[in-house]
């Protein structure tokens, strides 16, 4: 019965969360979090718009089959449908050109080797809309570590500018700074962290005139090199040794209007981190801790707010 409800579950919250092609179609298009990652506002993917003009609410949900070329330093290696992590996001525009976003990264699915607990990570995020095509980003994560070894936790200051080509493509960069600190659970008071810069660049193009809003496929490149890490020298007295590498990924995706209220988007991403046979160059994290694919799948719900009134009432006099 456990397992039954877990799967309905995830399932209703798949089904419930998305609406958005006609809240696209119906504004005028003068248009995932961290640089480089796939969790982007996949509904923005074609748009010259950034960040939305408009009021509004929306919340997706997604489920991502990790698979890993060989096995990891505390992790088998991971075939299809192994192990599984369950993505719930929600994002509000109270005022227009700023997005605030919360996202719950869940893990109900998983080898018999590992004995994970069900909640990951938790995010939280602003975007700022300096322009249609340009925006600032503020992104904090917090989350567990692997065999109980402890939490961890990441914040993220970006810039996104997003250029029109033409009809039908787009080009897209992001650059950032990342700082990622660890918190033990046996800890000898030395402190753990490191410092990245990151970069992306992504290229867009729209199934049909990219104002319609209809689908579109990207492609997207990101780069991340370590600036510095406490302690500078990864030794066996530390609780988790570090040496972070420069690292460098990929991810394809898709998205395409189901409806006048569902979008469906997939993205496939090939995550860069470290070497397994250097297991100080890997973190001990779920999602994105160690080289992996990623492969997901998610739906979006949409909805406008509706706008405030600026009509003000007469007062008359008694």
């Amino acid at each position: 019965m456990k397992s039954r409800w877990v799967a309905a579950s995830v399932f209703v919250a798949m089904v419930v969360p998305s609406a958005g092609a006609y809240a696209q179609r119906t504004t005028t298009v003068t248009e995932q979090e961290i640089v480089g990652s796939p969790r982007v506002d996949m509904r923005r993917q074609g748009s010259e718009e950034i960040v939305s003009n408009r009021r509004e609410i929306e919340a997706s949900s997604e489920m991502v089959f990790v698979t890993t070329r060989g096995p990891m330093a505390g992790v088998p290696q991971l075939y299809f449908t192994d192990l599984g992590l369950w993505r719930v996001h929600a994002a509000v525009t109270p005022v227009s050109g700023l997005r605030l976003t919360a996202t719950g990264t869940f893990l109900p699915k998983q080898p018999a080797t590992l004995d994970e607990p069900f909640w990951q990570t938790a995010a939280l995020g602003a975007r700022l809309g300096l322009t249609n095509w340009l925006a600032a980003g503020l992104d904090g994560e917090f989350g567990k570590l692997m065999a109980d070894l402890g939490y961890h936790g990441s914040a993220a200051l970006t810039a996104q500018a997003r250029v029109r080509m033409n009809r039908y493509t787009m080009w897209e960069a992001r650059l950032g700074a990342i700082g990622t600190r660890l918190w033990p659970t046996q800890s000898n008071d030395t402190s753990i962290w490191f410092v990245e810069t990151a970069a992306a660049g992504e290229f867009q193009l729209c199934w049909n005139e990219c104002s319609e809003h209809n689908g579109a496929t990207w492609l997207g490149i990101d780069v991340g090199v370590p600036v510095y890490h406490h302690p500078g020298d990864a030794t066996a007295m530390d609780p988790i040794p570090i040496d972070p590498r420069t690292r460098l990924g990929l991810t394809v995706g898709s998205f395409f209007a189901v409806n006048e209220t569902w979008d469906f988007y997939g993205t496939l991403s090939w995550i860069d981190r470290g070497d397994p046979d250097v297991p100080s160059t890997q973190l001990p994290i779920i999602d994105g801790g160690f080289d992996q694919v990623q492969l997901a799948f998610g739906l979006i719900a949409h909805w406008w707010l509706k706008p405030r009134s600026t009509v003000m009432t007469p007062v008359v006099p008694p």
